[in-house]
């Protein structure tokens, strides 16, 4: 009997515990006060659309902290172009942006907008960190729009950009006097990277296979070092390391450098080493 059979598969079956509310801010929510007063949000999607990353950038117009991922669906001009319009963009102080394919800014947009790279409407001095990884193509020109708007920047994240070049790293520490934290890994053009500033504490430039030598960048309060992956980086560069300004090194990452075949590092300061 078919009944027969139903009624016991329902009783066999456990009971499914109740599913809480979704926090996907696909909005569900129906507090529009609660939703207009979140400071601090981190979005991870495997497809955004221009009209979700509209929807976020209106509804949640209190957001001081803003991580968002799976941002390769969409041309970045279009992000930029939402972020730079939005409510939020005068009050961020971290920003995060992952999956992100830049391009030549000679590419057709998506938007209307020409403009482009991040300005944040011109004037974002609360701005103090920034993440933008993917594959960026955009030359550097391109991406200094969002240092020259936000002066106050101390954590700098540009992760996979293909066109910086050495005295690229030069015009960053000369115009953000507080930087912080510079995180260029995987910039495949670097080969001398050259700059000087006494506020940075933490430098990656984790696979940048092309980097040679380090002499012409002079930061005498450098702490944290990470060369993971720089297969030209030498045992005379990593002397040169504990011989010159940067003798305040606590953590050096040197993790597949395979040019590095004897090398003696004498430090009392270094707590520590990964190789």
């Amino acid at each position: 009997n078919g009944n027969v059979v139903a009624s016991a598969r329902l009783l066999l079956e456990p009971r499914r515990p109740p599913q809480p509310p979704s926090s996907h801010p696909s909005f569900q929510r129906d507090n529009d006060q609660d939703a207009s007063s979140l400071k601090i949000m981190s979005y991870n999607y495997t497809l955004m659309t221009e009209h979700r990353l509209t929807s976020i950038l209106n509804r949640f117009t209190s957001l001081t902290s803003l991580t968002l991922r799976g941002l390769s669906s969409l041309h970045s001009n279009t992000i930029f172009h939402l972020l730079n319009k939005s409510v939020i963009a005068p009050n961020l102080i971290h920003l995060h942006l992952f999956d992100v394919c830049i391009y030549p800014s000679s590419l057709p947009t998506s938007t209307t907008t020409a403009k482009t790279g991040l300005n944040l409407q011109n004037n974002n001095s609360k701005l103090k960190s920034i993440t933008i990884s993917g594959t960026i193509f955009a030359s550097y020109d391109t991406m200094i729009h969002t240092f020259v708007s936000s002066p106050n920047l101390r954590n700098v994240s540009l992760q996979g950009c293909r066109s910086l070049l050495d005295g690229n790293v030069q015009d960053t520490l000369t115009r953000l006097h507080n930087l912080k934290k510079l995180n260029l890994c995987n910039g495949s053009d670097l080969i001398q990277p050259m700059g000087s500033s006494v506020s940075l504490q933490s430098l990656s430039l984790s696979g940048c296979i092309k980097i040679k030598s380090l002499q012409h960048l002079h930061v005498p309060n450098l702490v944290e070092l990470d060369l993971s992956f720089c297969p030209l980086i030498t045992d005379d560069i990593m002397a040169h390391l504990f011989t010159s300004s940067s003798s305040c090194l606590e953590k050096l990452m040197v993790r597949g450098c395979d040019g590095l075949q004897n090398t003696r590092i004498n430090s009392s300061k270094l707590c520590v080493l990964d190789i």
